[in-house]
């Protein structure tokens, strides 16, 4: 997918990656020859793999939002020290 200075709507792109991925696929299936039962064996590696960057990428923002939030909580207790002083 080429970019463009528009911003297309999340829908949008994510059924063009679809199409996308849909046709790499089928166009690697056929250059090795692959039926669709051996193409779902290869794809369960990849998606086992997407669900690990998809847990990670979780986790980090997790861990983001949590340092945030203490960030926070430190910043409201150090103003209302110096609000008691």
């Amino acid at each position: 997918m080429e970019k463009s200075k528009h911003t297309l709507p999340l829908a949008v792109i994510i059924s063009i990656a679809s199409n996308e991925i849909g046709k790499a696929i089928t166009d690697i299936g056929k250059r090795y020859g692959l039926p669709p039962s051996l193409l779902d064996v290869a794809l369960l590696n990849i998606q086992n793999q997407i669900k690990e960057m998809k847990a990670s990428e979780f986790s980090n923002n997790v861990s983001d939002a949590y340092e945030i939030i203490q960030d926070m909580e430190q910043s409201e207790k150090d103003s209302e020290e110096s609000a008691q002083q």
